[in-house]
């Protein structure tokens, strides 16, 4: 399954470990189906989120860096990244075996099944991975090791690199760098995490959206591009003030980490040089109106409004409506919130039909309404 330089390079260098590598791609394909059959709310966690992680690994190496990679470590890179999320979707029985494998009871008992599934599911794929690695069929048992090691190390989101062994000796003589394959798959995977983010996406009601909606929220995420040029990674994104602010928040933690792992794979004895080709990350916000020609809306919102209200919400500016829909966007997260702290404190929140201006009142007074005067000047 040719996703990225990676792999074709993979293909190149060996047809054994390419093989491999497609099966469990067909593998994880079918475990990926099946958690969207059972558990509708996660299945933007599909195939292709593993394809954004190939592509950011990619992204941050150069060609020079990836054709230097031995087939061992290509395949290493592919296979961990492939199995990154398979934990997410996990059955309970399952999930719980695993907490108290990893010794997590007391950090997992206040939280609800998603948000263990949220929070952990790279160390229940590290699990899952160990418990039946032979069906998987790795190519041998250091292989299957550094797969682990990189999944456990991403998993409990660690910027301590050192940790980890430096390098990994194979049977036919091929070293393969654990330091440095785990730290581009942390960044990779990262990268994915933040260009995925669905701000307005509640992963516990997630069936109540369909899928025309959620191709909706997709097409607004905030995260608009992620570029690599002259050793500087660029993020771009938008949105409203607090979900920029959110992203900010991811974004400042990707970069701490980038620049700890940078530093920890630069004080490493007589070898200044490493896999990263970018060396440095930059976050840079653009306008909502910079982005995309289409605004979109809250379903639910929208199909209040009545034919007027459509109407004259065409009849706003551009700018207007992108202003519009993100404070929609606002809303609705700051609404669910007030809404879930109401119903846990036994309270109850009147007027929430009235939260919301509509577009033909939002029009009226922007244009239509005459301020009466009371004092001639």
């Amino acid at each position: 399954m040719i996703v990225n330089q990676c792999s074709e390079y993979l293909r190149t260098k060996s047809k054994k470990l390419y093989e491999n590598y497609k099966d469990n791609c067909t593998v994880v394909q079918r475990m990926l189906e099946k958690y969207k059959k059972i558990y509708p709310n996660i299945s933007d966690y599909s195939i292709m989120h593993f394809i954004d992680i190939a592509e950011f690994c990619d992204l941050i190496m150069d060609k020079q860096r990836l054709k230097d990679l031995n087939e061992d470590e290509c395949y290493c890179l592919l296979v961990a990244a492939l199995f990154a999320h398979t934990g997410f979707g996990l059955d309970k029985e399952r999930m719980n075996k695993y907490i108290n494998k990893l010794g997590i009871q007391k950090q997992t008992e206040s939280l609800t099944f998603f948000q263990i599934m949220s929070k952990y599911h790279v160390l229940f794929s590290a699990c899952l991975v160990e418990e039946y690695g032979d069906i998987f069929e790795f190519p041998s048992e250091i292989h299957k090791y550094a797969i682990i090691s990189m999944l456990r190390f991403i998993g409990r989101n660690s910027d301590d690199i050192n940790q980890l062994e430096e390098v990994l000796l194979l049977d036919n003589k091929n070293t393969v760098r654990l330091k440095e394959l785990t730290a581009i798959l942390s960044i990779g995977n990262q990268l994915a995490e933040l260009k995925n983010t669905n701000l307005d996406l509640s992963y516990e009601d997630f069936d109540k959206y369909n899928s025309e909606e959620i191709v909706g929220f997709v097409e607004r995420n905030v995260v608009k591009s992620i570029e690599a040029k002259d050793r500087k990674l660029m993020i771009e994104a938008g949105g409203s003030d607090s979900a920029y602010a959110l992203i900010e928040r991811k974004a400042n933690l990707i970069i701490n980490n980038f620049e700890k792992i940078l530093g920890s794979l630069a004080h490493r004895a007589g070898d200044n040089k490493n896999l990263f080709s970018v060396d440095f990350i930059k976050l840079k916000r653009i306008l909502s109106a910079e982005s995309s020609e289409k605004v979109y809306l809250n379903k639910e919102i929208e199909e209040s409004w009545t034919d007027d209200d459509r109407e004259l919400f065409c009849k706003l500016s551009f700018e207007e409506r992108v202003f519009y829909a993100d404070y929609l966007s606002t809303e609705f997260e700051i609404t669910k919130f007030l809404v879930d702290f109401a119903n846990t404190n036994g309270a109850v929140l009147s007027g929430l039909e009235y939260r919301v201006k509509s577009p033909k009142s939002l029009y009226n007074k922007l244009y239509q309404r005459v301020e009466k005067s009371f004092f001639d000047c």
